[in-house]
């Protein structure tokens, strides 16, 4: 049929030529009859093909549409077939990608397991040590009682130790000779409580030392030293405390010895012993206690010592520090 095209000469046109040929009006011999009934049966042949071919003629133009779809189609399925090659490539790339993401996730699941297994380790360690610590820490505690009972026990040996001895000062002091003798501080103690304290036979009150204590003063030498002494007899020291108002309104003064932690205490409960006595109440200083018409005093900056008597015990002595201008 595309032959037919080509020349120009459509399938009817050649049967139209045919027909006219055969059918024309000229004599024929009986022959002539034969071939034309076999030529007329052809031609009927070749009606029906133009027929067939007319509709085939009729659907050309639709399978060259569908040709042309056919040909996009093709292009389109190239297209896909080049995009899904790519696609290939890219998943292939990304399958790579995963499985090199894969090992890595291997190996930091494999080390956040060891990190794991050292954290467990270390916590361990930590609870073990926390548990060495806490056990270090009772027994430092332990020591630190063991430290403060020490000194407590310490303080009060040295205030048992110290309960024999009076410190004397405002006593005026000789100035230093070679000639001077080791007991003149004796001596020059005992004659003040025999004229200043009005004590008879204060010469007879048995001590067993008697000294200066303290640096003296090079420069002026005005300013004598203290005296300490202690008695044999406890009732002797009794004797010149309760003599010590005496010296009232003078520059003497007389006060017991005790150890620097517990007189570091004492100067705190000083001014509020006064204060109270201002007021009317009774006050008595035991050691570093003081106690305010019967009642232990608990202030802020005052602790006293852990073998001292607690809050509703009384005092067991009335030892008092007692000085010129202000007496207990």
């Amino acid at each position: 049929m595309a032959a037919l095209d080509n020349t120009g000469m459509s399938t009817s046109k050649v049967l139209a030529e045919c027909r006219e040929t055969l059918f024309s009006e000229t004599d024929v011999s009986t022959e002539t009859t034969t071939m034309k009934n076999t030529i007329n049966s052809i031609f009927e042949m070749f009606t029906e093909v133009k027929s067939r071919l007319s509709k085939i003629e009729e659907n050309t133009s639709t399978l060259e549409e569908i040709n042309t779809k056919l040909g996009n189609l093709t292009v389109r399925v190239e297209r896909s077939e080049t995009d899904i090659s790519c696609m290939k490539n890219k998943i292939r790339d990304m399958e790579s990608d995963i499985q090199g993401n894969s090992d890595i996730m291997d190996r930091v699941k494999a080390a956040n397991d060891t990190v794991g297994r050292n954290v467990t380790n270390m916590k361990k360690s930590i609870d073990k040590l926390e548990k060495n610590e806490n056990e270090v820490l009772d027994e430092v505690d332990e020591l630190h009682e063991m430290i403060e009972e020490m000194k407590d026990r310490a303080t009060d040996a040295q205030c048992r130790s110290m309960k024999y001895n009076l410190i004397f000062s405002g006593i005026p002091e000789k100035i230093w000779d070679q000639n001077r003798s080791l007991d003149d501080d004796e001596i020059t103690l005992k004659n003040f409580i025999e004229s200043k304290l009005k004590i008879v036979n204060a010469h007879d009150i048995a001590m067993a030392n008697v000294h200066r204590i303290g640096q003296r003063d090079r420069r002026t030498g005005t300013r004598p030293r203290s005296i300490i002494a202690k008695f044999i007899y406890y009732k002797d020291l009794l004797r010149v405390k309760r003599s010590a108002k005496e010296l009232k309104g003078s520059h003497f003064g007389i006060n017991e010895q005790f150890p620097k932690e517990i007189e570091d205490k004492r100067k705190i409960l000083y001014p509020v012993a006064k204060e109270a006595r201002k007021n009317g109440k009774k006050t008595v200083l035991n050691r570093d206690q003081l106690y305010i018409d019967g009642v232990l005093y608990k202030g802020p900056d005052v602790q006293p010592m852990a073998s001292q008597h607690t809050p509703t015990q009384q005092p067991r002595s009335k030892r008092r520090r007692v000085i010129s201008n202000q007496h207990e």
